[in-house]
């Protein structure tokens, strides 16, 4: 199993290659590993170690690294990221250390970046299990935890023995729901649930005094749909039903916002403005061209669409949700275990062509729905709390002075 997994690692590594001269990101991320030195790690020793693979599941740990920092400004805190969504974001982030690029998992890279970086704990988030780099943190008796894990019903015959031995090197791990907790079971794992990280996050997101003069100058007291991390075929029905709401406003946030895209955009909404742009008044749409901003936009929204639904899964319900806020998405939700749950509770509809998405919209914006806002107030609030049990493991673990106090 060993054997062929290194096999894939090299032919990942020469994917990267070939991708490199087709796609900036995948440059950017061969460039980035390729200037990283592990000599850089040494004076982050004693660093916890967190591991994300995108901007994603950055954003769920971003709330509990500052809550470490807080506490323990002295604690050195080290990201790793294998793409480069998020990259430059965690960069900016004045609670980390350091931020680097993943080596590619080979057994000489994983024991390097032991050898130099020595942390005092590691937490992978959610998923993306390397080897090379898990084993190496076993056998220096490092502790590891996943936080966050979400397992789907089945795997395929390679992958679940592979899954089964990589998981055996966590020393606790933390699952999201009750269905990944018994798929776990079915492999022969014990976990424990706790709610996403993100519901934390989010709380302090929601209670921060934020305003954007340039946001509140577009609306100008027009009732308001954000569309949040939308593609090509969620603008494509978003265009079809503009006009038959003239007196809305509407601001778009790409899920990217390369030039490729913003030219997409560009030439779908003749008359929008843009962010990075003077606001025009008489505009009906605004393009949020900056990457980072969408958990905080949708406290200006009156109704959410959230994009991903019409590619190959929806993007995150969570952040719109937070606000108490109506969501809309396409039908792809499958892949999405936290979508396929609020729309069983009905915090979540789906829609499957623009005449749904007007009515849908329609019916938002003409009506108030209480009953159905205070469910959902309810349940955000059960939620809450993850953040602090993590921060109690690493008090036991680290042998820090009580987290508790605020």
């Amino acid at each position: 199993m060993i054997f062929v997994y290194n096999i894939f690692i090299n032919l990942l590594q020469f994917a990267f290659f070939i991708g490199s001269f087709f796609s900036d990101k995948i440059q950017n991320g061969l460039k980035g590993r390729q200037a990283f030195n592990f000599k850089q790690l040494n004076d982050l020793q004693g660093a916890i170690w967190f591991h994300v693979a995108s901007y994603g599941e950055f954003e769920q740990i971003k709330y509990f690294i500052h809550c470490v920092k807080k506490k323990h400004s002295g604690q050195k805190i080290v990201v790793t990221f294998f793409s480069p969504s998020g990259y430059l974001q965690a960069l900016k982030n004045k609670d980390i250390d350091a931020v680097f690029y993943l080596p590619f998992d080979t057994k000489s890279n994983a024991i390097q970046f032991l050898k130099h970086l020595q942390p005092s704990m590691a937490f992978w988030v959610r998923y993306e299990f390397w080897f090379h780099f898990l084993f190496q943190i076993k056998n220096q008796n490092i502790p590891l935890y996943l936080i966050n894990g979400v397992f789907p019903k089945s795997y395929n015959f390679l992958y679940a023995i592979f899954l089964k031995m990589i998981l055996r090197f966590f020393k606790q791990i933390f699952v999201i729901n009750q269905t990944s907790k018994l798929h776990l079971k079915q492999l022969g794992f014990d976990s424990k649930i706790l709610a996403d990280t993100r519901y934390d996050r989010m709380q302090e997101v929601v209670k921060s005094d934020f305003k954007d003069l340039k946001i509140e100058q577009f609306i100008n007291g027009h009732q308001t749909i954000v569309c949040g991390s939308t593609w090509y075929k969620d603008e494509l029905l978003i265009r079809e039903i503009i006009f038959k709401f003239p007196n809305v406003k509407w601001i778009l946030v790409p899920h990217e916002v390369h030039s490729k895209r913003i030219e997409e955009i560009r030439n779908l909404f003749k008359n929008a403005s843009f962010y990075s742009k003077e606001i025009n008044n008489h505009s009906n749409v605004l393009v949020i061209d900056s990457i980072g901003m969408l958990s905080k936009v949708y406290r200006y929204a009156d109704v959410c669409y959230v994009g991903g639904g019409f590619n190959k899964v929806v993007h995150s319900i969570l952040e719109p949700l937070s606000y108490i806020k109506p969501i809309l998405s396409g039908p792809n939700i499958a892949k999405s275990e936290e979508a396929l749950l609020y729309q069983k509770t009905g915090f979540l509809e789906t829609i499957n062509s623009a005449s749904e998405l007007e009515t849908k919209l329609s019916d938002y914006l003409n009506k108030t729905h209480p009953e159905k806002q205070n469910e959902t107030q309810e349940f955000i609030h059960s939620q809450f709390g993850s953040t602090k049990v993590i921060l109690e493991l690493v008090q036991e673990e680290l042998g820090y002075n009580s987290f508790s106090k605020e």
